[in-house]
């Protein structure tokens, strides 16, 4: 959609602010995981679903602007946490994941352009949250000490089965919503 459509300056900014308030607004809806110190949570149908709105650099400055606002203090990140002190915290990696997934989701869809739409859509999400999942792993062995396996067990395995709902949320949706504007 994003990548297809008009990608002006004033576009690019609208759907930036868009989709960093999407994300703090999904940021909100958030399950804790017994032995994970990072929740479950929504957040990441707008990280990935930016890409496919406003294309890799509108997802990639949709989520700068989230993150700048979380640098800046604002409560936006999930649980109603903010600062710097949430940024370099257990979900740091998670959050960095944040400004990659956008380009991989739409990079990915873009290069599978030939697939059905839905198909396409849901190897970059999917690929979008496997990118998300290693960096937040990574960061929980290198800033947190943790092993490998245990980054594996309480970082990536419990996000395993919402990472992949979500990615069926985000195919189905673009592919509802590309659709119904091909109608008009």
């Amino acid at each position: 959609m994003g990548a297809r459509g008009d990608n002006s300056p004033g576009r690019l900014a609208a759907v930036a602010v868009g989709g960093a308030l999407a994300c703090a607004a999904l940021a909100r809806v958030t399950l804790d995981v017994p032995g994970s110190p990072v929740p479950v949570s929504l957040q990441t149908l707008a990280v990935i679903g930016s890409a496919y709105v406003a294309g890799g650099l509108g997802g990639l400055l949709a989520m700068g602007l989230y993150l700048g606002a979380a640098a800046a203090g604002a409560p936006v990140l999930a649980d109603g946490a903010g600062g710097m002190a949430a940024l370099t915290g257990p979900s740091a990696g998670y959050l960095a994941g944040f400004l990659a997934a956008p380009l991989v989701a739409h990079g990915l869809s873009e290069s599978a352009r030939d697939w059905p739409r839905p198909l396409g859509v849901a190897l970059g999400a999917g690929l979008a949250h496997v990118a998300i999942l290693a960096l937040g792993a990574a960061w929980l062995v290198g800033g947190f000490g943790a092993g490998s396996q245990q980054a594996i067990d309480q970082g990536v395995v419990p996000f395993l089965a919402g990472g992949a709902m979500k990615t069926g949320v985000i195919a189905l949706g673009v592919w509802a919503l590309e659709a119904a504007l091909h109608k008009g």
